[in-house]
């Protein structure tokens, strides 16, 4: 199985994403996007786990996170991965108790290291993808959609409130990744 930790959106954020993604419009050739089901947070990445892995990561996020409680979130500004060049990635920033969820992450990678899993360690940078720029894209459509990505937010999505956390199967599919949540670990 190969798993990620995340916050799930609510269905009204996910509709109001669908309104954002819109303004991608004309972009629509060179960009993938996810399957709206499958919005999230991503918390950690952890990969491809072995036969088990999965009720092994899950009982001990349960134990980490329980406790700590529920949190508001909404979506901002928009922008792209890398900032500043040509997009490969566009997302939209994660607002509210920001400083709420990376303690969660923070508590979510420490667990998972502590069981010998590795995980990225680039920053935590809270956003939602809400779409992937195809590989046959060239420079100049990368530094435009870059442009308008900039230019969207999220601001009309509503905020939400995070109850949960959930483990999510990745599935690798040609025309993107299916994700199915396998586990919901309450705060």
């Amino acid at each position: 199985m190969r798993l990620f930790v995340a916050i799930r959106l609510p269905e009204a954020v996910v509709d109001g994403l669908e309104q954002v993604r819109g303004r991608l419009g004309e972009f629509d050739s060179i960009l993938r996007y996810p399957d709206v089901t499958g919005f999230h947070l991503t918390l950690a990445f952890l990969g491809e786990l072995p036969e088990g892995g999965d009720e092994m990561v899950e009982s001990g996020l349960r134990a980490a996170c329980a406790g700590f409680g529920s949190f508001a979130l909404s979506l901002g500004a928009g922008g792209s991965f890398p900032e500043g060049g040509e997009a490969r990635v566009i997302w939209l920033r994660v607002e509210g108790e920001v400083r709420r969820v990376s303690q969660l992450q923070k508590i979510v990678v420490k667990e998972l290291g502590d069981m010998g899993l590795r995980l990225d360690k680039r920053p935590f940078s809270p956003h939602v993808t809400i779409a992937r720029v195809a590989r046959k894209a060239g420079e100049e459509d990368r530094r435009r959609v870059a442009e308008v990505a900039a230019e969207i937010d999220g601001y009309h999505t509503g905020s939400f409130r995070v109850t949960d956390i959930a483990v999510m199967d990745s599935d690798l599919q040609p025309t993107g990744a299916v994700y199915t949540p396998i586990a919901e670990i309450p705060l």
